[in-house]
């Protein structure tokens, strides 16, 4: 008599059934985890704007045209709104990971420190009410050299550049494999690439942004209003 095969219909129907119901959930998972990557990307990216549009916020005070209170208002609101989300940031990159966070901290507050050196700055100097008066530098004066291996601007880098360069660095380590990688071994990592110490080498060595012109319209290394 010929053997009656143990693998019936209904088996089969249960087999392919949960096969289906096996992809679906693995699709899932793959789509929640494809979701959860594209939305970590936008918020870093979001972290980056922050530090970038707080950086410039001396630069755009020193270009504001008038010292009309509408002028003033709009200035005030756009500093709270960067204040407001560079917190954000700093909330959302220590509470995605710890050991990245620590390093976003202590670049915002460098990053800060300068912002409100060079915003007092700003703030003293005259309302940029003429095209040459937008120049950071100050009006081009007859003998002055520009845009040659002798501008006194040549090398001077941005301090929100110098912050996100150094903090792209790191933030490669949140894609791909390396997101698996411990908090523990970041931190240890971070330390050896020395990322902390390359932001203060740079804040301390010169200044970052130059904003003041003194009256005799040398530019100089100063970061502070003459007392």
């Amino acid at each position: 008599m010929p053997q009656t095969s143990a693998f019936t219909w209904p088996g089969l129907i249960l087999v392919v059934l949960g096969s289906s119901f096996l992809g679906n959930l693995l699709t899932k998972v793959f789509d929640r985890s494809s979701a959860r990557s594209a939305e970590i990307r936008a918020s870093y990216a979001d972290a980056i704007k922050a530090l970038n549009n707080w950086g410039q916020y001396p630069t755009r005070i020193r270009r504001r045209t008038d010292d009309e209170p509408e002028t003033l208002r709009k200035l005030e609101e756009l500093g709270a709104q960067g204040n407001s989300a560079l917190a954000y940031s700093v909330g959302w990159v220590s509470g995605e990971n710890p050991a990245v966070g620590q390093i976003f901290n202590e670049l915002t507050v460098m990053l800060r420190a300068e912002v409100a050196r060079h915003a007092r700055l700003a703030w003293a100097t005259v309302p940029a009410n003429s095209a040459d008066l937008m120049n950071l530098a100050g009006p081009i004066k007859p003998g002055d050299r520009h845009f040659g291996p002798d501008d006194p601007w040549a090398g001077i880098i941005p301090a929100e550049w110098m912050v996100i360069q150094l903090f792209s660095q790191v933030i490669r380590y949140r894609f791909g494999w390396r997101r698996l990688l411990p908090s523990w071994y970041l931190r240890r990592r971070f330390q050896r690439m020395k990322i902390i110490a390359a932001a203060r080498e740079a804040f301390e060595v010169k200044s970052i942004r130059r904003l003041y012109v003194p009256d005799d319209g040398h530019l100089t290394d100063q970061t502070e209003m003459p007392g």
